[in-house]
Order: structure tokens, then C-alpha cells, then sequence
């Protein structure tokens, strides 16, 4: 009798961070130049709880995905992905736009494969009258702010709950009043959860 995997087993299989990572490098390539408003939400931890400031501002998408995962301190885990990432950036901060040859150049048949369908997935929607003008069609443009903002927060929230996980499996060891402090840390942490789980609408990432 053949044991078939519940969909739980299944989606603890799945390899979070290399999907979320996959996504943001499908997302440099295929519309890191445009520019769009977005609102970022600043949070503040003090005595009095968290308190949060919303600012708009106009970024070309490989900006804010930057400055979002420089700011947490955020590094590519999968080798491929970080070469790929740190080739666009690169380009970025040179005020130029990537050469596709860089990041086919020594990636395996896997990665170039991968780097191809992530480049052509988009071509149906633009075939008509808009590939000599190089416009992406509405539908697709303005869902791009929404989606960058989800794929970095749900990175954010799924490292963050990673680190709590640290934390818990580490408390044991400490003393008595650095318990406390970890716990109070792990508290600040878990309402910063609340607020990325409020703007994915419960859309959050699943464990490995």
C-alpha cells in the first residue's frame, strides 16, 4: 500500500527562501527599470509599543528592491541567485542596464534554462502592438508595485520568523535575565509580524 503525502507534508518540502528569491530575480529581469510609486511603511519599536509612518515615494523597481534588502541586511542563500542578484545591482548603481550575457555567463544549463523562461513568460501579453513600443500592458505594469512589495515582505517575514525560531531553541541556555530580554525581543518581533501579515492579507510564507 503506497503512503501518498498529505498537502502539508508537501508544502513543508517546498524551499521557501529559494522560491521568494527565485521570484525577485524573475522580477529584476523582466521590469527592474520601471518606475513606480510605492508606499513604505516605516516601523519604530519604543517603550510605548510600535508605531508605524507610511511614506510614498517614486522608485525604479531594482531600487526598492535594493535599498529594502540592504536595509535589513538581507543576502541570497542560493550561490546562483546571489551572482545573478549582485550582476543587476551592480549594473544598477552604474546608472546602466544589465547585459544578459553577464548572467548567462558561467551559470549552468539549469540557471541559463531558468533565466530564459523567466525572460519569455511575459512575451504573449506584449505581442500585440506593443512589443515595437516596448509598453507592457496595463494589467501586467500596474500589478508590479504590489507584487515587488509582497515578494520582499514575505522574505522579510519568513527570515524573521527563522530568527525567532534561533531565539526560542537558544533561550534555554541563557540566564534569567537575559531570558527576559529575549522574550521581550521575541515579542517587538512578533509585532512586526502582525503588521507584514496585515499588508499580505494572510499570504504568508510557509516553513521549509
Amino acid at each position: 500500500m503506497q503512503v501518498v503525502p498529505s498537502e502539508k507534508e508537501k508544502t513543508e518540502k517546498i524551499d521557501v527562501q529559494f522560491e521568494l528569491e527565485k521570484e525577485i530575480i524573475d522580477i529584476l529581469l523582466n521590469f527592474s527599470w520601471d518606475e513606480h510609486t510605492f508606499e513604505n511603511s516605516y516601523i519604530d519599536l519604543d517603550d510605548r509599543g510600535t508605531k508605524t509612518e507610511k511614506v510614498k515615494n517614486d522608485w525604479k523597481i531594482c531600487e526598492y528592491i535594493y535599498v529594502n534588502l540592504q536595509e535589513d541586511e538581507i543576502e541570497f542563500i542560493n550561490e546562483d541567485f546571489r551572482k545573478i542578484y549582485d550582476t543587476i545591482i551592480e549594473s544598477y548603481l552604474q546608472g546602466e542596464k544589465v547585459d544578459i550575457n553577464l548572467l548567462f555567463k558561467d551559470s549552468s544549463s539549469d540557471i541559463v534554462n531558468m533565466l530564459s523562461s523567466m525572460m519569455v513568460k511575459y512575451d504573449e501579453e506584449r505581442i500585440h502592438n506593443w512589443e515595437k513600443m516596448q509598453i507592457y500592458p496595463k494589467s501586467i505594469k500596474a500589478d508590479i508595485p504590489r507584487k515587488t512589495e509582497a515578494c520582499v515582505t514575505r522574505l522579510r517575514y519568513f527570515l524573521l520568523q527563522k530568527l525567532i525560531d534561533d531565539l526560542v531553541i537558544d533561550i534555554s541556555e541563557k540566564s534569567d535575565s537575559e531570558k527576559r530580554e529575549i522574550l521581550m525581543l521575541i515579542d517587538d518581533y512578533n509585532k512586526l509580524k502582525i503588521d507584514m501579515a496585515t499588508f499580505l492579507g494572510g499570504s504568508l510564507p510557509q516553513k521549509i
